[in-house]
C-alpha cells in the first residue's frame, strides 16, 4: 500500500440485500475482491471456532454466505481452526455447527491446524520471537479471516487480528500465553504473532460476522448477544477492527492493548482516519449503546506498574463455580503455568501463587464453571509465579 492510499474496508447492512449471500457479495465488491483473487489459487477459510457452542463460533450459515459468495472467483477453498478447548479439534466442531453438509457441497476441503505445524522464526517480535504454526497457513495463497467480535476475558475484545491466534496449534496455544502475564505483555504476543503471520507475504480478506456481537465478562465462549445485522470487510485485519469497535462508541487504540500494538509496531492504522469507509459510514451505524467489550481500563494502566501494589489487587483470577462444575478436568489440562491441580471425581485446584492469570481456564471451560475476578488485598501476598517458556524443536 503505498505512502498515500487508504486501506479500504468496508460496512454492510445485511437487511438492505436480499439475502445473506448477496450481501457478502456486496462486501467483496467494495474491497475489490477480484483484484486479489486469481482463478486456481487457494483460499484458507479462518473462521472463529472456540467450542462447542453456537453462540461462541462464527456462523453456519455465514460461513456458507461467504463459501457461495467465493465460488464464482474459481479458487479453490479449504477450512481450518484450532480450538482453544482440550480435547476438540476443529472437525468436532464443525460437526456440531452441522457445516460438514456445506463443505461437500461447495468443495471445501479440511485443513488440519493440529498434527501439521511448521516452526516460524521473527527475529523482530517482541516476546514471542519462535513458536509452530499450521502448516496450512504457509500453503496457501489467500487467507480469508472469518472472525466474530466478541468481547475478551484477557485481551478485551477479539476480532480480526485475535481471531488469528488460531493459527497456533493445539497445547501450545495456552503455552505461548507465558509470553504475556499482563494485559499489554499479551496484546504484544498476539502481534508477534499475527507480524509473523503477515511475514508470510499471503495475500489477506477479512469477512467478519458482525450480525451479532458478544459482549460482557463471560466473553469470548458465552456473553449476552446484541443484534447489529452487519458485516464488516477488508485486506486489513487491524482496520476491520478498528471500525467494528468505532461503530461500537470504542476506540480501538485507547480500548484495546493489541490494537494499541498494531498501532506502535507500525503494523496497523495510525487512525481511524488513516482508513477508507466505503458502503454504510460509521456514523449511520453507530451503536446507541457503548459495544461492552471487557473493561480493561485499570488494567492497561496497571501494565505499566506490574508487580506494584494497584495491578497485585485489580488482577484477576479464576474462581471455581462448584454448581456448575462437572470434575472433567479440561482446566487442568489445558492450563500452561500447570497452576491447577485435579484428579478424577474432585474438583480442581487453583494455586494462585503459580497463576499467570491468562484465564484459558475460564475462556475453555465447557460448562462455563470458573469466572475472572480481581483478587483484591489477597493478592498482595501472592508470590512472582515461576514459569517455563515453552521450546520449539
Amino acid at each position: 500500500m503505498g505512502l498515500n492510499k487508504k486501506t479500504k474496508v468496508a460496512i454492510i447492512k445485511v437487511d438492505n440485500h436480499p439475502d445473506l449471500v448477496q450481501a457478502v457479495e456486496e462486501a467483496l465488491k467494495l474491497i475489490h475482491a477480484e483484484t486479489i483473487i486469481k482463478p486456481g489459487e487457494t483460499l484458507l477459510l479462518k473462521p472463529n471456532l472456540l467450542m462447542k457452542s453456537v453462540v461462541a463460533c462464527t456462523q453456519a450459515d455465514f460461513i456458507e454466505a461467504v463459501a457461495r459468495a467465493l465460488k464464482p472467483y474459481k479458487a479453490r477453498m479449504s477450512l481450518g481452526d484450532s480450538p482453544g478447548q482440550f480435547g476438540n479439534r476443529a472437525k468436532h466442531i464443525i460437526r456440531h455447527l452441522q457445516l460438514e453438509k456445506t463443505m461437500l457441497e461447495q468443495n471445501i476441503a479440511y485443513a488440519e491446524f493440529e498434527s501439521e505445524a511448521v516452526r516460524v522464526r521473527n527475529d523482530n517480535a517482541r516476546l514471542m520471537k519462535t513458536y509452530h504454526m499450521a502448516k496450512a497457513v504457509h500453503d496457501t495463497d489467500i487467507i480469508v479471516n472469518l472472525p466474530r467480535p466478541k468481547s475478551h476475558i484477557e485481551a478485551s475484545y477479539t476480532g480480526a487480528v485475535k481471531n488469528l491466534w488460531g493459527i497456533i496449534p493445539g497445547g501450545e496455544k495456552a503455552q505461548c500465553h507465558l509470553y504475556g502475564k499482563d494485559p499489554m505483555a499479551f496484546g504484544n504476543v498476539i502481534v508477534d504473532n499475527y507480524e509473523t503471520m503477515r511475514n508470510l507475504g499471503k495475500k489477506n480478506i477479512v469477512i467478519m460476522d458482525a450480525r451479532t456481537i458478544m459482549e460482557g465478562m463471560a466473553g469470548p465462549a458465552a456473553g449476552p448477544l446484541r443484534k447489529t445485522g452487519l458485516i464488516i470487510a477488508g485486506t486489513d485485519d487491524a482496520a476491520v477492527d478498528m471500525v467494528m469497535l468505532a461503530i461500537g462508541g470504542r476506540d480501538g487504540h485507547r480500548d484495546v492493548p493489541h490494537l494499541r500494538a498494531c498501532r506502535d509496531r507500525g503494523i496497523g492504522p495510525a487512525d481511524l482516519g488513516s482508513i477508507e469507509v466505503v458502503g454504510e459510514t460509521i456514523e449511520s451505524v453507530r451503536l446507541k449503546k457503548k459495544f461492552g467489550i471487557t473493561g480493561r481500563g485499570m488494567m492497561s494502566l496497571a501494565t505499566f506498574f506490574t508487580g506494584t501494589i494497584i495491578y497485585k489487587v485489580v488482577r484477576r483470577m479464576p474462581f471455581l463455580k462448584k454448581k456448575e462444575c462437572t470434575q472433567c478436568g479440561d482446566c487442568f489440562k489445558i492450563c500452561p503455568a500447570q497452576a491447577i491441580t485435579w484428579e478424577k471425581k474432585q474438583y480442581p485446584k487453583t494455586d494462585f501463587n503459580q497463576c499467570i492469570s491468562c484465564l484459558c481456564c475460564v475462556e475453555c471451560c465447557p460448562q462455563h464453571a470458573i469466572q475472572a475476578k480481581s483478587i483484591g488485598v489477597r493478592g498482595l501476598f501472592l508470590k512472582e509465579p515461576s514459569i517455563t517458556l515453552p521450546r520449539t524443536n
